[in-house]
C-alpha cells in the first residue's frame, strides 16, 4: 500500500487479524494505524485476514495499491527473509555462547553477524533491512541491532545527502516511517548520490567513480562505531574518539553478539564494486545478501575472495514483483516529504520550525570537497571550503547538518583550515534550512530548541545539494 497523496488509516478486522505484520512488526488486530503521506508498506499475514481503508473517498482515491497477484508475490520475500533471521538468530546465539565461555573475539565471524544489503535500484533493500531489525527485536532475548544506513538518496534515519547509524531496540510500528526515532550518529556527506551521473571525471574502465566524501564518512562511521561491534578486518589509521552517546545506547556484550545490519547505496560498475568491498572489510561484514542484481552478486563475490583475507557468507534474493519501482521524480517527492516530517510533523503532531538567527562571529559555513582527486583513493583530500557571503545567498533553500565546534583547535576566523580539519570527523547535531544571510548574520529553520544552539559556543553549517521549500516557520 502507497500513501502517496494521502494520509489514511489501516484496520485489521477477525479473528486472525494478530497473524499480520508490516516489516516484521506484528499488527494489533482492531487498531487504527495511520500512514503518514509517502509512506508505503507491505502488510504480510500468515493467514487471511481482513484490511479496511478509513479515510474518505478523495483521500482514498490518492492510495495505489498493489493487485491480488501482487500482494501473494510478496510472500517472495517474507518467507526467505523469516529463514535468514534464523540463521543471523543461530549466529547471534553462538556469538553469545563463545562470550560466555570468555572465548576471543579474535575476527569479525566471532561476534554478532554483520550482514550487508545490497542489490539492484528499488528492489527493497530498506524493506529487507527493517523486517530483519524488526525481527531481531522481536527475538528471546532481544538483541539490539545496530543500524547502518549508507544510502544517502534514501536515507532511513538521518537526511537526504547523509548517512547514519543508530541502534533498533524495539520493533517499528507502521506509522513510524524510518529509525530516526532513536537516537543516531550521522555524517552529512553532501550529494544525494555518491555515485553522480553527472560526474565529469570518468575511471579507468570508463565508469562513475564514488564520491570521496561518501569513502571519507563511510570509513569514518565505520571506526566510530568499532567498539560497539568488535574487531573488523580493516581500521583507519590514528586514533578517533568514539561518540558516546551511540556507544551508550547499548554498550556491553549485548551490543556485540547483537551485530550489525547495512544498507549499501545504489551502485554500478566496478567502482560501486570496489566500494562495496570496502564496506565489507571496513565493518567486518559476515554475511552479504544481494537482492535482484545477479551480476552484482557475482562480480562482488569474485573482488572479496580475491582482495579480503576475511571471507563472508553471500546469499541471493530474486526480484520481488510485490516491490512498487520508485522513479526519480517520485524518490525526490519522497525525500521532501521526509524533511517536511522532520521539520513540521507528520500530521498527526504538527511542529513549527524556529527561524534562528546567528552571527558571523560564531557561526560559519561550509561545503563538503574534494580536493587534489576525484576520491581519496587518486589522492584526494575531503576538504570543507568556508561559504562567503555571496555562496550564503546561494544556499537558501538547502539542507544543513549542525556540527558543535565548541572546544575545536582554532575555530576563530583566521584558523579556519583548523576548523575546516575538525568539520572532517564532526557529526550532525541537528538539522536546519539555509534562510537567509547579511553582512552581520545568517538566518535558518532549525527543529531544535532555541536554547540548545544558545548553549553553544561555535556553530558549524555543512551544506547539502538537497533544497525543499518549508511552509511554516516562527
Amino acid at each position: 500500500i502507497d500513501a502517496y497523496g494521502a494520509s489514511v488509516r489501516l484496520l485489521l478486522v477477525g479473528e486472525l487479524a494478530r497473524r499480520a505484520e508490516v516489516f516484521g512488526a506484528p499488527m494489533m488486530p482492531q487498531t487504527r494505524y495511520y500512514l503518514p503521506r509517502g509512506t508505503t508498506v507491505a502488510i504480510f499475514a500468515w493467514t487471511t485476514v481482513t484490511i479496511e481503508l478509513c479515510g474518505s473517498e478523495e483521500l482514498l482515491g490518492n492510495v495505489r495499491g498493489a493487485s491480488y497477484w501482487h500482494i501473494a508475490a510478496d510472500s517472495m520475500h517474507v518467507r526467505p527473509l523469516t529463514e535468514y533471521q534464523s540463521m543471523l538468530r543461530d549466529a547471534r546465539d553462538e556469538a553469545r555462547q563463545r562470550l560466555a565461555a570468555a572465548a576471543p573475539f579474535a575476527s569479525p565471524s566471532a561476534g554478532g553477524p554483520r550482514v550487508l544489503i545490497c542489490g539492484r535500484e528499488s528492489s527493497g533493500k530498506h524493506s529487507a533491512m527493517r523486517t530483519l531489525a524488526n525481527y531481531a527485536a522481536r527475538q528471546s532475548p532481544p538483541a539490539p541491532t545496530t543500524i547502518i544506513d549508507l544510502s544517502t538518496e534514501s536515507q532511513s534515519i538521518g537526511l537526504p545527502g547523509t548517512i547514519g547509524a543508530c541502534v533498533a531496540e524495539y520493533p517499528l510500528t507502521v506509522s513510524e516511517a524510518g529509525f530516526d526515532t532513536f537516537p543516531a550518529l550521522g555524517y552529512m556527506v553532501g550529494a544525494t548520490a555518491i555515485q553522480p551521473t553527472d560526474s565529469p571525471i570518468a575511471t579507468s574502465t570508463g565508469g562513475r567513480p564514488i564520491s570521496g566524501a561518501a569513502k571519507h564518512f563511510t570509513r569514518l562511521l565505520a571506526e566510530k562505531i568499532g567498539d560497539r561491534l568488535g574487531p573488523s578486518v580493516a581500521t583507519l589509521g590514528g586514533p578517533i574518539t568514539v561518540h558516546r552517546p551511540l556507544v551508550a545506547a547499548a554498550a556491553g556484550p549485548v551490543a556485540a553478539t547483537a551485530g550489525a545490519i547495512i544498507t549499501a547505496p545504489n551502485v554500478e560498475g566496478p567502482e560501486g564494486v570496489a566500494y562495496l568491498a570496502d564496506v565489507i572489510a571496513w565493518f567486518g561484514v559476515t554475511h552479504v545478501l544481494c537482492i535482484a542484481d545477479g551480476r552484482l552478486f557475482a562480480m562482488l563475490q569474485k573482488r572479496v575472495a580475491s582482495s579480503n583475507p576475511f571471507q563472508p557468507r553471500f546469499d541471493f534474493l530474486c526480484a520481488n514483483p510485490a516491490i512498487l519501482g520508485k522513479t526519480t521524480p517520485y524518490r525526490e517527492r519522497l525525500n521532501e516529504l521526509r524533511c517536511r516530517t522532520h521539520f513540521e510533523g507528520n500530521g498527526i503532531v504538527t511542529f513549527v520550525p524556529i527561524r534562528y538567527q546567528r552571527a558571523h562571529t560564531s557561526l560559519s559555513v561550509w561545503r563538503i570537497t574534494v580536493k587534489g582527486g576525484e576520491t581519496e583513493a587518486d589522492g584526494g583530500k575531503v576538504v570543507p571550503v568556508q561559504c562567503d557571503l555571496k555562496g550564503l545567498k546561494g544556499l537558501a533553500g538547502k539542507l544543513c547538518a549542525v556540527v558543535d565546534l565548541t572546544g575545536a583547535a582554532g575555530t576563530g576566523k583566521s584558523n579556519a583550515s583548523m576548523v575546516a580539519s575538525s568539520l572532517t570527523t564532526a557529526p550532525v547535531l541537528c538539522y536546519a534550512q539555509m534562510r537567509d544571510a547579511d553582512p552581520k548574520e545568517a538566518t535558518f529553520l532549525v527543529g531544535a530548541p532555541e536554547r540548545v544552539l544558545d548553549s553553544i559556543e561555535h556553530l558549524a553549517l555543512v551544506a547539502g545539494e538537497f533544497a525543499y521549500t518549508l511552509q511554516a516557520q516562527r
